[in-house]
């Protein structure tokens, strides 16, 4: 049995201000600024078949938010339009998995995630203002919007090379042809297709003694390819991972970083993420 709650998707993005001139004066100015999350609580359990084969279900309730502010600003002519839009999702969907033990060293699984809709109420507000010309006008509105997705699937293998020392790999499946979405009404086209993410890495457990206790510092390094879902351009991350983590008999505090490194654009993107992890068995 098991509960966690997440942070599983990060919708802030940075704040961007642009300032045009004219004649070596501040002619306008644009904002824009974004912000919001999404946070899932999971409740699972899993049983034992045997000696050999585990399985796990787990239910998944997702909410949050999303507020988007671009902001023009005439300067000379004393004009400002702003357009501020709400968003407030839920959803629900359901994941799980086997765990095969095929040889004291080797373990095989399989995961998946369900298809499901998140839901999000929107609001919208678009302003329009003057305040020499004695303007002010203001344009609300609000709409059921919905973003399906896909379902996904994945296999797994973990090989003990020695008792300090594993290799691990997977592979995930993301059918992004199915997704769809409604906003403000208005369906709004995708034009995706099938992507999918392999990875593979190894980690080192070295045994430490801390505090009077016996604990294992966990090395974790790990590589991967993140295929994107457009069409056009085709597009990949190649990706590279750092971890290392504390465990005792009952706490476990876990830390990882990731750096990606996009190709296919012509943009080359990048990106670093890091994560942290405690967990306690009871």
């Amino acid at each position: 049995f098991a509960l966690t709650a997440a942070l599983s998707e990060i919708y802030d993005r940075p704040k961007v201000f642009v300032e045009s001139t004219y004649a070596g004066s501040p002619y306008s100015t644009l904002l824009f600024d974004q912000s919001g999350f999404l946070r899932t609580i999971n409740l699972a359990v899993a049983r034992g078949i045997g000696r050999s084969i585990q399985v796990g279900l787990g239910l998944n309730f997702a909410r949050g938010e999303l507020e988007r502010t671009v902001e023009d600003d005439y300067i000379q002519d004393g004009i400002t339009i702003s357009h501020r839009i709400s968003q407030d999702f839920s959803g629900f969907f359901i994941n799980g998995g086997i765990l095969v033990r095929v040889t004291n060293r080797l373990d095989l699984a399989a995961v998946f995630r369900t298809a499901y809709d998140k839901k999000a109420e929107s609001g919208s507000s678009l302003r329009y203002r003057a305040p020499a010309a004695g303007t002010d006008i203001l344009i609300e509105g609000s709409s059921d919007d919905l973003y399906r997705q896909p379902w996904t699937a994945g296999l797994g293998a973990k090989y003990e090379v020695t008792p300090r020392f594993r290799l691990l790999g997977d592979l995930i499946y993301f059918p992004w042809q199915k997704y769809k979405a409604t906003y403000f009404g208005e369906s709004e086209r995708r034009d995706f297709g099938p992507a999918f993410k392999a990875a593979a890495g190894g980690e080192y457990a070295v045994p430490i003694r801390i505090f009077k206790k016996d604990a294992s510092l966990p090395i974790r390094f790990g590589l991967g390819y993140d295929r994107q879902p457009m069409r056009h351009p085709r597009s990949a991350y190649a990706l590279i991972s750092l971890g290392a983590g504390l465990h005792f008999r009952t706490i476990r505090l876990d830390f990882g970083s990731q750096y990606g490194r996009e190709s296919g654009s012509g943009r080359g993107l990048d990106f670093v993420r890091a994560s942290f992890c405690l967990g306690l068995l009871l």
